[in-house]
Formats: structure tokens, C-alpha cells, sequence
């Protein structure tokens, strides 16, 4: 029983990260161009793809992961995207592109604990998954999300610390 309810929420979490993620992008969708444009990986029209592409996928699945409790094929699909998201990461990083990421519609810049939200947020997808060893690897997921937080509370409070930051 509580294997079934941690791999719930975690299809759960995956999902509402996921949605806010399709909204926040539409909302801010100059952001997410930009941040597309200076990766230099895209043809104008393959960037006008993905800024349609990626925030509508964002929405969609998540939909249809929650109207299909216990299905593998959103969950996967959900993985499936957050591993792409995550390659684009490593590839910029690999690439040395300072470009923004546009996630969730921010200005964000490419970096260990955007790559460490993003396997914490994959290991919670594989979870919904994995059956009877879900509850490993939500655990694992969810303590790279933890450390995703801790890291941007300490880079946020050095920062403050250094002046670069106002509340």
C-alpha cells in the first residue's frame, strides 16, 4: 500500500512540475525563445517547433498521465521528455553555451542543480514505472530534488551574502 501511494504521488509530482512548467513558458514564451536562441542548436524554424512543441507536450502529458492512473505509456512519455530535457542540458554544458533554459518561463542559467532537479524529477517518472521498486527509486528521486532546494537556498543566500541578490 504505501509503495502504490508513493509511486502515486510521485506520477502526481512528476505531472504538476511538468504543467506549471507548459504554462510558465507560454506565459513567458519571449524567455524560453531567447534562451532557445542562444543555444545556437536550432534553425529558425526548428526553435519555432520546439517553443510551440515543448510548452504544449508540457501541458498535454501531464493531462493525460493523471487521466490514465496506472498507465505506462504517459509515464513514460513524461520520462521519456525529462530525458530529452536533460540531454539538451548536458549537450549545453558539454558545448560551453551560456544560454538560459527558459524553465518554467525563468531566465535560469544551465548548471549543476538545474541537471540535479532534472534527475531527481526523471528518477520520479521511472518511479510511477517501476512497480514494487518504485518506492527505491522515488526515494532516490526525491532526495536529488531535495538537494536541487538545498542548493539553490545556498546559492541564493551567498549571493545576499556578497550583495548580488535583494529580497
Amino acid at each position: 500500500m504505501v509503495v502504490e501511494v508513493m509511486i502515486e504521488a510521485s506520477r502526481i509530482v512528476v505531472a504538476s512540475v511538468l504543467f506549471v512548467a507548459g504554462i510558465s513558458k507560454i506565459i513567458r514564451l519571449q524567455r524560453f525563445r531567447l534562451g532557445l536562441n542562444a543555444s545556437r542548436l536550432f534553425s529558425r524554424p526548428g526553435a519555432a517547433l520546439v517553443m510551440v512543441g515543448v510548452p504544449v507536450g508540457e501541458l498535454l502529458l501531464p493531462v493525460w498521465c493523471v487521466l490514465s492512473p496506472g498507465s505506462v505509456l504517459p509515464a513514460a512519455a513524461m520520462a521519456g521528455m525529462l530525458v530529452v530535457f536533460t540531454g539538451y542540458v548536458v549537450l549545453l554544458r558539454t558545448l560551453k553555451r551560456d544560454a538560459g533554459c527558459g524553465c518554467f518561463g525563468g531566465a535560469g542559467r544551465i548548471g549543476d542543480p538545474m541537471m540535479a532537479r532534472n534527475a531527481g524529477l526523471v528518477l520520479l517518472a521511472i518511479a510511477t514505472l517501476s512497480g514494487r521498486y518504485g518506492a527505491i527509486v522515488c526515494v532516490a528521486g526525491m532526495a536529488l530534488l531535495l538537494l536541487y532546494i538545498v542548493s539553490l537556498n545556498w546559492q541564493t543566500m551567498r549571493a545576499m551574502a556578497q550583495g548580488d541578490v535583494t529580497r
